[in-house]
């Protein structure tokens, strides 16, 4: 009889500590902030620009141009024009729907580069005049650099 005794204590001790358990969890969880019982959404994703069109594909000096693409900031987009070895920038363009940039071809290329600025290095003096011919262009922001594509300056 003793043993039937000791179980049933031992019975009654675990049932408590497990009522109490599901009463202290259930408590709990009431009073947690909502963050925590919801699954949160994911953290926004950069996306790194993209060059999809250029338009006109060629054209001269004091035409204006859009690129259509992606991952185009709102502020501080910066142009990078290549011909052979000579390198020319057009920085701190904006962008009203992150799809499109629009500047017009310039007479002359700044030398500075965004990162130039950013940094507040000295930049090379000097301002070339635009040359026909092919360029790489490529866009730099915030979100990283884009694609390469060419456009003809007459």
């Amino acid at each position: 009889m003793g043993s039937k005794i000791i179980i049933y204590f031992v019975f009654v001790i675990i049932t408590i500590g497990i009522i109490s358990g599901i009463i202290l969890s259930t408590k709990n969880s009431q009073q947690m902030p909502q963050q925590y019982l919801r699954p949160s959404s994911s953290p926004s994703v950069k996306q790194q620009p993209i060059i999809n069109q250029i338009i006109p594909d060629r054209a001269s000096v004091n035409t204006e141009i859009i690129i259509i693409g992606s991952g185009f900031t709102a502020t501080s987009n910066s142009i990078k024009l290549t011909l052979n070895n000579a390198v020319g920038f057009i920085n701190d363009l904006n962008s009203s729907d992150s799809t499109r940039l629009s500047f017009f071809v310039p007479d002359g290329l700044n030398l500075c580069s965004p990162e130039s600025i950013a940094n507040k290095k000295q930049c090379p003096g000097g301002y070339p005049r635009t040359q026909p011919g092919i360029y790489s262009i490529s866009v730099t922001n915030n979100n990283g650099q884009s694609n390469v594509v060419e456009f003809e300056i007459q």
